[in-house]
């Protein structure tokens, strides 16, 4: 057969870059030369034959390069089918590997999915609290609120109008300032109303947003002026599909609290501001603030009721935008703070995310140590599946001895371990995925639950969408691939080790039971164990600290206790008409069987703050700077809120006029006023009422809301039976759960009001419910992740010990063979395992003392070293340790002394 290149060319295997040119140049110079022979044979002589061909070839160089293009995409396809076959075939060996041992891959499987999956909820949660911006910002980089910090406060994201006005004025052309709030009205009207989270923005913070009302239109500057904005409205996405995602809603007519508004556009899906609750209304700053902040919001420089977002102008540096703020920000408070300190106050752009600005939340500074710990439970995953998969090597040391003899070499065996690990890695993220999903709106409703002031209950969510996005895909896939490869490496590297001869001729016991191997395995179940005992720690902390906190008297009883409040909205009512509309629906509610007591109050459940107290004779009473609470209450008030009787009596609601010019004090202001002597039959002035009432009974002092507030001093004045503007809500005690009579009780009163006013109802456990969030959060995440880490260790705990057995049958059956008894047999693999247990004890609780200080501004009533609960860690881990030592311990027991005589 001839040899021809460019067969030879065509049909070669895939090789270098050198080689494709090579075969090239012998293919050109083939044709060349039988060019050139062939005019020869005609009788051209040999130099006009050599330029007639040149002629005809042309450009050589340009035809090599097209060639060589052919060539180079031809190996490039045939390479890329290699790699694919070969990876095929690896994925095809892996799997039918890992099928041989099924019990071991789901053990692998179900370490990687508690590990990876409690990080990839995580993440979910930090991107939606921290990383994401709120959707549709634009120009997110220059865009972020700004923070105030003057002497001797935190800093705050919050502002006040005039400060707010000011600020928009004087850095107009270098930066875009907006404000923003939210508020709890009612909003429609029938049966249809509900309350809502009202947005009230200034016109300006829609240009922050890429976002465009579909249908409709956001409302502008000219109707977002002072002194009456107009009442204009532009309806969430959400709340606009629950009224019937109806376009013909442009132009309608909507009550948005007391007032009519027209509404004007539809917000984009997901839009909800800069928050992560929804809004269902968002109104005119000016339109709305008087109804929910007060006539006074547009004056009033010392109430800091928004939040001021802006953008900086193209060209315009951070530094520059921090200098303008402080500088604007020190022009108004020198013209409206009379504290002198305008010359301190500094203001500066922070990212919009809320929470990453100089103050977050306790809930999120919980939240970000909870990420810690899920990375611990990581670092305690990856530590159970290097010890599993340190026992599947030394499984297969006979299998891979073979394999490295009949000539495979070190990189094809380590490229095969690498694809098992992908393949492990590929099944423990999708089950992490699952977990991260449940578990990310478990930990969501804890930072951002449903149900809020008022009973609002928003219509949608930025926790919900997607059960899983892009960026949480790509991180989960990260996170289970680099933790399984790098399990793998110790594994990887004991399969490369030189021991090909004692490997073919030893057995499975024979390779297992190296020392050094077992001390690798040991310490890496310690480390498991340490790990677990610092995570539980953390959790029985947080425990502890909101068992404490629940423990703590507020002063009223939340869970049984329900208010209800009436919107009058167009309704004119004078004093005396208000006044028997709130009496027929406290008569109304005492009627229901699930109701025990009623009362009535001017506020709920500390009322209007009043600066000073003064004697008979006229003196100052000295109560520090908090004042003292005032409140006007009716009826069975003090039954009704579980406010206790110290001394003296409560008004009676049936003799009214006896007790009008009396008054109810609290213990510590009857202390403040009367330390040695009794408050009974005393009088006091209270506030701009110069009325000295009668001391006629004592109550317990009340918290605001959370346990870490001081006792207020308060005083209570009886409700006048005309007068209609010292009644703000009823309050009810039902016999269960406050919640769930809260609809029986709206649907049991809203038949007595007159059209068109509404009845909002709340329980006082929801108000109070806020304030416990911080350990409840930290209970539920550091618990769960406590009980997964638990759950690892005791799960490599227990696979440490099953492998030493069986690695060690036949020593044991010697020793029962020898006279040992079955009992000893067994007490010695539970010391084994109780002493791993002691030792990742000693050293996890030693880390436990040292990061609790850490954690120690976060926690209530229990400091970092709580004896109970690093008592109860420890009885906890030495029950786990002992269930994982006792299946193994009991095969231990069982082994037959003659299988191991007739072995040896």
């Amino acid at each position: 057969m001839p040899n021809i290149p460019g067969l030879r060319r065509v049909f070669r295997l895939a090789t270098r870059r050198a080689s494709i040119d090579e075969d090239i140049d012998a293919e050109l110079a083939f044709h060349f030369e039988r060019a050139v022979a062939d005019r020869v044979a005609r009788g051209v002589a040999p130099a006009a034959a050599r330029a007639e061909a040149e002629r005809r070839f042309g450009d050589l160089q340009a035809t090599r390069r097209r060639l060589h293009d052919i060539d180079a995409r031809r190996d490039r396809g045939r390479r890329l089918v290699e790699r694919a076959q070969d990876l095929g075939h690896d994925v095809r060996l892996a799997a039918r590997t890992l099928r041989r041992a099924p019990g071991l891959t789901a053990a692998i499987v179900l370490t990687l999915a508690l590990g990876v999956g409690a990080n990839a909820m995580m993440f979910g949660v930090i991107d939606r609290l921290l990383l994401r911006p709120p959707a549709h910002l634009r120009d997110v980089e220059r865009t972020g609120r700004v923070f105030v910090t003057r002497p001797g406060a935190e800093p705050t994201a919050d502002v006040s109008y005039p400060a707010f006005r000011d600020l928009r004025e004087a850095t107009a052309g270098a930066l875009d300032v907006a404000a923003v709030t939210t508020y709890t009205a009612p909003v429609g009207e029938g049966e249809g109303a509900r309350l809502a989270q009202i947005g009230l923005a200034s016109a300006s913070f829609w240009g922050l947003f890429d976002m465009r009302p579909t249908p409709g239109r956001p409302f502008v500057d000219a109707e977002d002026r002072l002194p009456n904005g107009t009442r204009v409205a532009v309806l969430g996405h959400d709340y606009w599909r629950e009224l019937g995602a109806d376009s013909a809603v442009i132009g309608r007519q909507l009550y948005v609290g007391d007032h009519r508004f027209t509404v004007v556009g539809v917000a984009a899906p997901g839009f909800t501001g800069l928050g992560l609750r929804p809004v269902d209304v968002w109104v005119p700053l000016t339109a709305g603030a008087a109804d929910a902040l007060g006539p006074t919001f547009a004056t009033a420089y010392d109430r800091d009721w928004f939040t001021a977002v802006a953008r900086r102008r193209p060209g315009v540096s951070a530094v520059v935008a921090d200098a303008r703020l402080t500088a604007a920000l020190r022009a108004s408070a020198a013209r409206h703070d009379t504290t002198g300190t305008a010359s301190t106050v500094r203001a500066a752009l922070y990212p919009v995310a809320g929470e990453r600005g100089p103050r977050a939340s306790d809930s999120v500074r919980v939240t970000l140590w909870a990420t810690g710990v899920a990375v611990i439970v990581l670092i305690v995953a990856c530590a159970n599946v290097v010890n599993l998969l340190l026992v599947r090597a030394l499984q297969r040391e006979r299998e891979t001895a073979v394999r490295l003899a009949l000539g495979v070499s070190g990189g094809r065996l380590v490229k095969q371990l690498v694809v098992e690990a992908s393949l492990l890695a590929a099944l423990g993220a999708a089950a992490a995925l699952a977990l991260a999903w449940v578990g990310r709106l478990l930990v969501a409703r804890a930072l951002v639950p449903s149900t809020g002031f008022g009973g609002v209950r928003p219509t949608g969510s930025v926790w919900q969408g997607a059960p899983v996005d892009a960026r949480t895909l790509a991180v989960t896939g990260a996170i289970a691939l680099g933790s399984t490869l790098v399990a793998s490496l110790a594994p990887a590297l004991h399969a490369l080790r030189p021991t090909l001869v004692r490997r073919l001729r030893g057995g499975a016991r024979e390779g297992g039971t190296g020392a050094r191997h077992g001390r690798l395995r040991g310490a890496l179940v310690v480390a498991q164990a340490a790990l677990s005992v610092l995570l539980l720690v953390g959790a029985g902390l947080f425990v502890r600290s909101l068992q404490k906190a629940r423990a703590v008297r507020l002063g009223v009883d939340p869970p049984h206790v329900l208010y209800a409040w009436v919107e009058l909205r167009d309704v004119p009512l004078d004093s005396a008409a208000r006044a028997a509309l709130y009496e027929r629906l406290a008569e109304r509610a005492r009627t229901l069987p699930a109701v025990e007591e009623v009362g009535t109050a001017l506020a709920f459940h500390l009322g209007r703050r009043a600066r000073d107290v003064r004697l008979a004779n006229g003196d100052r009473v000295e109560l520090g700077d908090h004042g003292v609470r005032d409140n006007v209450v009716g009826g069975d008030y003090f039954r009704a809120v579980g406010t206790r009787l110290v001394r003296g009596r409560a008004f009676d609601r049936h003799a009214v006029a006896r007790d009008a010019a009396t008054i109810v004090v609290s213990e510590r202001l009857a202390r403040a006023v009367w330390p040695t002597a009794s408050p009974l039959g005393r009088c006091l002035v209270v506030g701009p009422d110069p009325t000295c009432r009668e001391v006629i009974g004592v109550v317990e002092d009340v918290r605001a809301a959370d346990p870490r507030d001081p006792l207020e001093p308060s005083v209570y004045r009886p409700a006048a039976p005309t007068e209609g503007s010292g009644i703000g809500a009823i309050v009810v005690r039902t016999r269960g759960p406050a919640r769930a009579e809260a609809q029986t009780l709206r649907r049991a009163l809203v038949p007595l009001l007159p059209s068109p006013a509404y009845l909002a109802v709340s329980s006082l456990d929801e108000d109070t419910a806020s304030a416990l969030r911080p350990w409840e959060t930290g209970a539920t995440l550091f618990g769960a992740f406590g009980v997964l880490g638990l759950l690892v260790a005791s799960l490599g705990l227990y696979g440490a010990l099953a492998h030493d057995v069986a690695q060690r049958r036949h020593d044991y059956g010697i020793r029962l063979a020898l006279g040992a008894l079955r009992g000893d047999v067994l007490r010695l693999v539970l010391r084994r395992g109780l002493g791993v247990a002691l030792g990742g004890l000693t050293l996890g609780l030693g880390l436990a003392l040292v990061a609790g200080r850490a954690v120690a501004n976060l926690l209530f009533g229990v400091t970092p070293h709580d004896p109970l609960t690093l008592l109860g860690v420890v009885g906890v881990l030495g029950a786990v340790a002992l269930l994982a030592s006792l299946v193994p311990g009991w095969r231990a027991a069982r082994v037959d002394p003659n299988t191991a005589l007739r072995a040896e």
